[in-house]
């Protein structure tokens, strides 16, 4: 069903050693068949959402770049067409749902591809109540994306891509956001309607497993196929690690949160009831790390937000030590790493956002330039590369990295592992632990969860939960 032979792909301001443009990949072929499940494995920066671009026809089309090779999909050759023409055969979902969300409601997101494709209305509603229905998504019908949590989100963009009913999906970096229920459904729902489709993955999941027909892995832009076998011995796209058992909790600061009621409104439907959460006991202390699942929607990053002092709590108190805390305490003391790195990321180069936090703090220039330098090397960054032309997953080490040197005592990350390999997650959430910081880890990937955190919550009906170990 498509063919991609010789592909080679620069942009402008990519540049190997010695400051010379580079191939983010060269000479790259891959043959897909009519209903096969292809799954993509490579590190971030390996140029998989670019590689997803550009079967979708947005790079180069709308950045700039140097391309060459062929993509066919058929006997059409995809890089002589528009992007438009494309929607019929190829739908593709970004790693970040936002970048495709561009209507007021979710209803008019599903909606609007198919008016473009010139589907009766009668039609396009009867697609839209379906997939509505499928993805669980008929309560936020008349909801903004926006206001929708990560998960949400992308099972609206999933919806739209079900209701388009493309013969070829090109998923990037899907499953990240998704609970374990989701992940599962999407893998199941491929395989039942033996729809083609390339999944563009950082780690093998384990809802991952004898689920692809062929598994692919590329790095320095060699690609070849692999088996399950050989990947669970990857600590980098399959590893695990003993948990960390018992932590010394002598002497260290104590987050905690207590009989708490959070209620979070939808602006765009205010008749709706607004979201409630209720925390009758939460608690993580200095160098340690406590976990923090629950499905989407459940009120993770609702709960993390009223942490570190974006919002308040109707009822209860977050102290530290028994010590209360007021909104601007709370933003002194925590750190929140947003779901979405691009939230937080705002300078032209990584030096200058690693730069930022550090000169705030008074420090002479000297001490700036060493502390910028030693955690630019902990975090694998590029002092010179512009975040704006990272890949998430490097985003997300950025951000990693600033919360590191503002040394905060405690440290929220929403998401870390996602569009990053086990290896890196692992990597970064050590440096902030052994930094001295209390972790709470967002995650659904209960790999995560079940390798680093000393402890683990639950949020289920609207209550926090600490979960007992069996």
């Amino acid at each position: 069903m498509l063919s991609i032979e010789n592909l080679s792909f620069s942009y402008p301001d990519y540049h190997g050693d010695g400051g010379h443009e580079k191939n983010l990949f060269h000479d790259l072929s891959v043959q897909v068949e009519s209903g096969e499940a292809l799954l993509f494995l490579a590190p971030p920066d390996a140029g998989k959402s670019t590689l997803a671009r550009i079967i979708s026809r947005g790079v180069p089309r709308y950045t700039s770049g140097t391309l060459a090779g062929h993509i066919l999909f058929g006997e059409l050759d995809i890089l002589s067409m528009e992007a438009h023409a494309l929607t019929p055969l190829v739908t593709c979902v970004f790693q970040n749902p936002q970048e495709q969300l561009l209507m007021n409601t979710v209803a008019d997101e599903i909606a609007f591809p198919l008016e473009s494709l010139g589907i009766p209305s009668e039609e396009i509603e009867r697609r839209i109540q379906h997939v509505l229905t499928t993805w669980q998504l008929s309560h936020v019908r008349n909801v903004h994306p926006h206001e929708l949590s990560g998960g949400e989100r992308k099972r609206v963009l999933l919806a739209v891509t079900d209701a388009i009913d493309a013969p070829l999906w090109v998923l990037d970096e899907v499953f990240d956001d998704l609970d374990v229920k989701w992940k599962r459904f999407v893998m199941d729902l491929l395989q039942e309607r033996k729809k083609t489709s390339i999944v563009f993955a950082s780690r093998f999941l384990p809802e991952f497993a004898a689920r692809f027909s062929r598994i692919v892995m590329m790095d320095k832009g060699i690609v070849r196929t692999v088996d399950e076998a050989e990947l669970r011995q990857s600590p980098r796209y399959a590893g695990t690690r003993d948990n960390p058992g018992y932590t010394d909790t002598a002497g260290k600061m104590r987050l905690s949160v207590s009989k708490a009621r959070i209620e979070h409104p939808r602006t765009s439907e205010r008749a709706a009831e607004p979201f409630r959460l209720h925390v009758d006991e939460l608690s993580v202390t200095q160098g340690e790390v406590v976990a923090l699942l629950g499905e989407n929607g459940a009120g993770k990053s609702t709960l993390a937000r009223m942490l570190c002092g974006l919002d308040d709590p109707l009822e209860g108190v977050c102290a530290i030590d028994s010590h209360a805390l007021t909104a601007k305490m709370r933003k002194l003391n925590i750190a929140y790493l947003f779901q979405n790195p691009d939230f937080s990321i705002f300078l032209p180069t990584v030096a200058d956002e690693l730069s930022y936090s550090v000169k705030k703090q008074g420090k002479r220039k000297q001490a700036v330039h060493d502390q910028v330098y030693k955690v630019a090397q902990e975090f694998s960054l590029d002092l010179e590369a512009n975040p704006s032309l990272m890949s998430y997953g490097a985003k997300k080490r950025l951000q990693a990295a600033v919360a590191s040197l503002l040394e905060r005592s405690f440290v929220i990350i929403d998401e870390i592992d996602s569009g990053m390999t086990y290896e890196m997650a692992f990597q970064s959430i050590e440096v902030l632990r052994r930094r001295g910081a209390g972790v709470i880890i967002i995650t659904h990937d209960e790999s995560i969860a079940s390798s680093l955190a000393h402890r683990t919550y639950m949020i289920e009906a609207g209550y926090v939960r600490e979960r007992s170990v069996s």
